[in-house]
């Protein structure tokens, strides 16, 4: 286990939501106090407010590729049978600072065989934000990884969850995972529920940052025994949970 600060975060509308705590407060009992809500409208001002953690889990692309797949995401499917919706095919380089979608498209087919999703395309701007800014800051590029929350919650089960996390029994499903290993999380989701609105956060950016958080807290390894590397010097991998067999 991390010593110190972890921070698990999700792109939410208003910019960059940061679930953080020091490791040793994720514990049976841990009091809602104890952890830390905040949104940040870009990645510059969360690292301002968290460059002291140990380590930062984002559920956002870390490395793009020019020409090729990133073989992540065919290795997140794996184990998301039944889910594998959730985890988007990333655009290449080139198609996720293009100026346009259907620009992004035309490119993205031509390096990897296939057109952007709208949802993708979505999420670009994010994309070209962090992106930018692990290239210019080494420090953040050592601590700051991606997970992928719908791949750690199925970690955690020990199988893929059932339900949506937009659907009301899907964050239910969620909370209930979340709340065999931290009793407190109800208490902390829905004081979090009251700070923002939906246009600003939404229910599943809460539930994802904190099971990124949870990811931290416990056992961890990359999902690939070997990272990929773009060519910005970015590694691509996936930080998973381990040893979740039952609530610790």
């Amino acid at each position: 286990m991390l010593a110190g600060k972890i921070v698990g975060i999700d792109g939410c509308r208003a910019g960059w939501l940061a679930v953080s705590c020091d490791s040793n407060d994720l514990k049976m009992g841990a009091e809602p106090q104890s952890i830390d809500i905040q949104v940040f409208a870009t990645i510059e001002a969360l690292w301002l407010a968290h460059h002291d953690a140990s380590l930062l889990l984002v559920d956002m692309p870390i490395g793009l590729l020019e020409g090729e797949p990133r073989q992540v995401e065919p290795a997140a499917r794996k184990g998301l049978r039944g889910r594998t919706a959730s985890v988007f095919s990333v655009p290449c380089r080139q198609a996720v600072y293009a100026s346009s979608y259907e620009q992004a498209c035309e490119i993205n087919a031509q390096q990897l065989g296939k057109r952007l999703s709208i949802q993708a395309w979505h999420i670009c701007p994010k994309i070209r934000q962090l992106d930018r800014f692990l290239q210019i800051c080494p420090e953040a590029r050592e601590r700051m990884l991606e997970s992928h929350p719908e791949l750690a919650f199925a970690r955690v089960k020990g199988q893929p969850l059932i339900h949506s996390k937009k659907h009301p029994a899907g964050q239910i499903e969620r909370l209930a995972i979340l709340g065999g290993y931290w009793p407190a999380v109800t208490d902390v989701y829905h004081q979090a529920l009251g700070r923002w609105r939906r246009s600003e956060v939404q229910r599943d950016d809460i539930l994802d940052a904190m099971v990124l958080l949870l990811t931290l807290r416990g056992g961890w390894a990359t999902l690939l025994d070997t990272s990929q590397c773009d060519q910005r010097g970015l590694a691509i991998n996936l930080i998973v949970p381990v040893g979740y067999a039952s609530p610790v």
